[in-house]
């Protein structure tokens, strides 16, 4: 069969999270379950539904509610927890967590580090793909592509795909942090300095 969808692999990961509710799942244990539904084969083919998968699981927490997202030795853990929110003067909060302290990195997890790509790749893939749904997802800790290029002082990749990630400027992660307030790379804030300049001169023509 093709590739899956995105769509298909998101259900196919909600449906392994769903199997074990409140239990946390290691990213290798999401993929073997996702994996085995679809049955790919071909070496290409596999390797473009990796891509795919980590690039689903990398946003999860913020495409399905009921989900809690957690890092540990570098290896993504997801639990569902259906109970996990309530409804308080319009808002929705969380009432309980499951307990992280229950994870344990099995020395299987830690074999398969290498066998999946790196978040790199998968932001790569979102922007060469013009996976625009994508562009503004946020993943651990709330950060956006450009939040995680920012961090990792990827001036090339800003400078290529600025003009698509730009709108993300002041989009905050978990700790109030806009790309902005992380630049360390005085090139990249070049970038966006000429950047703004530009729409200055710009609308100082249209006036």
């Amino acid at each position: 069969m093709n590739t899956p969808t995105i769509e298909q692999i998101e259900n196919a990961c909600f449906q392994a999270l769903t199997g074990s509710s409140d239990t946390y799942l290691s990213q290798y244990e999401i993929f073997n379950f996702v994996s085995d539904k679809f049955d790919i084969k071909d070496p290409v083919e596999r390797e473009q539904f990796k891509i795919r998968f980590m690039m689903v699981l990398r946003c999860i927490q913020n495409t399905f509610d009921c989900i809690n997202y957690t890092m540990k030795n570098g290896i993504i853990y997801v639990s569902y927890s259906p109970d996990d929110f309530d409804e308080k003067d319009g808002k929705t909060i969380r009432v309980k967590e499951t307990n992280m302290d229950n994870i344990k990195v099995s020395e299987k997890d830690n074999q398969q580090k290498d066998d999946m790509p790196k978040d790199i790749e998968v932001i790569n893939f979102i922007l060469d793909q013009n996976l625009k749904e994508y562009l503004g997802r946020k993943s651990e800790y709330g950060n956006t592509i450009l939040h995680s290029l920012v961090i990792n002082n990827d001036y090339d990749r800003i400078k290529k795909y600025f003009d698509k990630l730009e709108r993300f400027l002041f989009i905050q992660n978990d700790k109030n942090e806009t790309p902005l307030d992380l630049i360390k790379d005085p090139r990249i804030n070049t970038i966006f300095i000429v950047k703004m300049l530009n729409h200055i001169t710009i609308l100082d023509q249209k006036n």
